[in-house]
C-alpha cells in the first residue's frame, strides 16, 4: 500500500502484477461485454479508461521505480494467502 486516494487505498505494483491485473480485467470484459474493457497494457504503460463518475478520459500510468502506482477508487480487499495458487512478491 502506498496511500490513499478518494478513501480508497492506492497499490504500488510490479510490472508482474500488472500483466496479471490487465488479464484478469481482460477476461472480465470477454466475459461481461467489450464495452467494460477499460484497463490494457503494452508492456510498458498501463491504459486506465476512468469511469464517467471519476471525470472521464484515459490515465497512463507509467513505473516509477519499477512500480505501478494502482487504485481507481475499486474496493481492494485483503485476501487470505492460503486461498491463493500464488502470491506474487514473495519468495
Amino acid at each position: 500500500m502506498t496511500g490513499w486516494w478518494n478513501g480508497s487505498f492506492e497499490l504500488a505494483l510490479d510490472h508482474e502484477a500488472v500483466i496479471a491485473l490487465t488479464q484478469t480485467f481482460d477476461a472480465m470484459a470477454t466475459y461481461v461485454g467489450s464495452d467494460w474493457r477499460t484497463v490494457g497494457f503494452d508492456g510498458h504503460t498501463l491504459t486506465v479508461a476512468r469511469p464517467v463518475s471519476l471525470g472521464g478520459g484515459v490515465h497512463l500510468v507509467e513505473p516509477t521505480g519499477g512500480r505501478y502506482r494502482i487504485g481507481w477508487g475499486l474496493p481492494w480487499l485483503p485476501v487470505d494467502p492460503s486461498r491463493c495458487d500464488r502470491v506474487f512478491g514473495q519468495p
